[in-house]
């Protein structure tokens, strides 16, 4: 009986060019849908825990957003004082 064989690191990471359209589109989703199909969106990608908190909730680090950090934290302030 032949052993089964894993499969080398190289055929199972990902391309960066492919990473880059899953976060692209969970961006996407979560301003046609919500925050929480977005993460589970780059969940089911298998994207670790710190890069979704990254792309869910730091938008200084988005492609095409420069927004001040003082704006940036004003509104998370605002977000914290409706929840």
């Amino acid at each position: 009986m032949k052993a089964r064989t894993s499969a080398s690191p190289s055929q199972c990471e990902r391309e960066d060019t492919s990473a880059s359209q899953v976060i692209e589109r969970a961006i996407g989703f979560m301003t046609e849908r919500d925050r929480f199909y977005a993460e589970t969106y780059l969940r089911i990608h298998g994207f670790s825990t710190e890069t979704i908190m990254r792309v869910l909730f730091n938008q200084r680090r988005r492609r095409g957003t420069n927004r001040p950090a003082e704006q940036e934290r004003q509104e998370l302030d605002e977000q914290t004082a409706a929840a």
